[in-house]
């Protein structure tokens, strides 16, 4: 539901430069939704990730499209990412 919304929020207005989303139980599969929501953003500056369980899967799917984001500042901290997970991001 909550991802929805957000999803909605951010498809609609395609503005958003902040997304800070800290503890908020996204995981690899939620993601997904959010990232779909931010595809191409020319915005979006900041994602705040962080203490979710993204995990490696999440961070692969990450990686495919953050390249065509604007992201200047990305928290992944404490997403239960292993060493191949910091491979995608390298």
């Amino acid at each position: 539901q909550d991802m929805l919304m957000i999803n909605d929020e951010v498809i609609c207005t395609k503005k958003c430069k902040e997304l800070i989303l800290k503890s908020a139980g996204i995981t690899s599969q939620r993601l997904l939704i959010l990232l779909n929501a931010v595809h191409s953003s020319q915005y979006l500056e900041v994602l705040d990730l962080s203490e979710n369980a993204i995990k490696d899967s999440g961070v692969k799917h990450l990686t495919s499209i953050l390249n065509e984001l604007a992201v200047k500042t990305l928290d992944l901290s404490s997403c239960e990412i292993s060493d191949q997970g910091a491979i995608y991001l390298a």
